[in-house]
């Protein structure tokens, strides 16, 4: 992880880090106490995107939950 950033006390979060080439960013929403909204993006460059590679990434949270 390369950065960290909490807004509106704690119901958002985003976290920044490299995976090889690949800029990771998972943003995190909580909906409600017991729901939260995941969003994981994975770009090579400014116009090249992975999704499979943010999918993957967004799969093992959920099994981790």
């Amino acid at each position: 992880k390369d950065a960290e950033s909490t807004e509106k006390g704690g119901d958002e979060r985003e976290l920044k880090g490299k995976k090889g080439d690949l800029d990771i960013t998972i943003n995190l929403k909580r909906e409600s106490p017991t729901t939260t909204k995941v969003e994981v993006t994975a770009r090579e460059n400014l116009a090249e995107w992975d999704k499979e590679y943010a999918q993957d990434v967004l799969e093992r949270i959920v099994k981790a939950s």
